[in-house]
């Protein structure tokens, strides 16, 4: 009689294997939709506490796309418009900026991860009429259609 333990080893490693391959990762959410815009809701959230400078837009545009990737099979896109004042004591001077925000997302180790984000001054408003209005003014012009690129909330904090 002959040692089916070879055979039968063989055949379990690959089943275990086959399954580790599906593209059905186990550490994906049922409902990618619903999970990015969770996770969204608590990134905004943080925001508005740890940026209170910014305003953001109720509104914003997501996307959710399947990828192939393995280390990122889901991909997040979200663009929403932001608010951001400038003052400047030493010029008498304040600005609106509007801000749009275009971020990117993976969803990685069952969570979503910035990848990246860039941002672009949209918009500007100067609110005070001054002696420095026209300083204010063309400044605020010569900022909009500026990009800029962040890689965490925290870089964007610093930036502005």
């Amino acid at each position: 009689m002959r040692n089916r333990a070879p055979i039968t080893f063989a055949v379990t490693v690959i089943a275990v294997l086959a399954s580790g391959c599906n593209s059905e990762s186990s550490n994906q959410p049922s409902d990618p939709v619903a999970s990015y815009t969770e996770f969204l809701d608590r990134e905004f959230e943080r925001m508005k506490n740890e940026l209170p400078q910014f305003a953001l837009d109720s509104k914003y545009k997501l996307d959710v796309q399947k990828t192939d990737s393995l280390v990122s099979p889901l991909v997040g896109t979200c663009v929403v418009d932001v608010v951001y004042p400038f003052q400047s004591e030493e010029k008498d001077m304040a600005v609106l900026f509007i801000i749009n925000l275009d971020m990117k997302h993976g969803h990685q180790d069952s969570g979503w991860v910035l990848t990246t984000g860039r941002g672009r001054i949209t918009g500007s408003k100067v609110l005070k009429d001054t002696s420095e209005y026209r300083v204010a003014n063309s400044v605020a012009k010569q900022m909009e259609g500026k990009y800029f690129d962040f890689e965490s909330l925290d870089e964007l904090g610093k930036i502005f």
